[in-house]
Formats: C-alpha cells, structure tokens, sequence
C-alpha cells in the first residue's frame, strides 16, 4: 500500500518520491542485470536505464500491485537490448552456490569452477533469465510470464527442460 501511494504522488507531481522506488529496488535490479551482463560498469549503467526508463512510463503502470514485474519486464528488455547491440551472446550466471533445486555445487571448487562456468556459459539470455528469475529470486511463473512475455504454462516446461538440460551436464562433471 505504501508503494502505491509512493506512485500515485509521483504521477502527481511530487518527483521526489521516486526516490523511494530507487532505494527499494535499486540493489535487486542491479544485482539481476549484473548476474547476466557480468559487468559491474555495464549493469551500473543498465540499472540507471532501466529506473529512467520506469520513471517515465510509471504513467502506463495500470495496475500497481505488479509494479515489480513491471519494473523486471524494464530491465529485462534493457538488457536484452544492450546485448544485442553488442553482440553479446553467452555469459556466466553467478547462482546461488548452495543449489539449482538439485544441483548442488561450490563456485569456489577449483576442479569444478571451471566446468561450471563452462556449463553455464553455454546458456542463452533467456535460460540465464528464466533461471535467475525463478532460482535467484523466487519469483512465480506468473510474475516471469509478465517479464518475459511468455505464457506460465511455456515457461515452466522450459524450465523443466533447462533443469534437465543442467542436471545432465552435471551428472558428467
């Protein structure tokens, strides 16, 4: 409730009060630019884009209670854009090392490091994505479908695919 209060005085005039939506979700929103783009100056200056770019269609926000997946949606799409323009195709997802549901691992381990970077270099913008979203920050099927534009029901079989797909490339490390 308090968020869409913080919203509707912005659309009233009172710009100031972005700055609560910045400091709420600024260290999320880098953190999941930085965990695709994997470098620190870009996903600085991407997060910037993307709270730029929200500042100024927060008039298109119809609903407010999804205003956080709108924002993701922002990102993503910043991002998304960003790599294509450089050509940037593979990168490394830094996960959480405790686990990928079944998949347990160290990032730290020197024999493994290497072959899960390798592993996870092999995955495409939208698997690093799906993955980040629904792993790293909990987020439903639902809330990836607004991100991603693609129906629950997609998404969650790609997942179940990309599971596979890792736990296969696991099993042989």
């Amino acid at each position: 409730m308090v968020l869409d209060n913080t919203i509707s005085n912005i659309l009233e005039g009172n710009e100031d009060e972005f700055n609560i939506i910045v400091q709420t979700y600024q260290q999320q929103i880098f953190s999941y630019i930085y965990r695709i783009v994997k470098n620190r100056q870009d996903a600085e200056d991407l997060t910037q884009d993307t709270f730029i770019k929200a500042y100024k269609k927060l008039d298109s926000l119809l609903d407010k209670s999804v205003f956080k997946s709108w924002l993701y949606q922002i990102a993503y799409r910043t991002t998304v854009n960003h790599l294509n323009k450089e050509k940037v195709k593979s990168f490394i997802l830094f996960s959480n090392p405790d686990s990928i549901n079944e998949i347990s691992y160290e990032l730290n381990d020197r024999e493994y490091g290497e072959k899960i970077s390798e592993i996870f270099a092999t995955l495409s913008y939208k698997e690093h994505t799906l993955l980040t979203l629904r792993v790293i920050e909990e987020m439903s099927y639902l809330e990836i479908s607004q991100i991603m534009g693609k129906s629950p029901a997609v998404l969650r079989k790609r997942y179940e695919r990309l599971i596979s797909k890792l736990k296969e490339n696991f099993e042989e490390v």
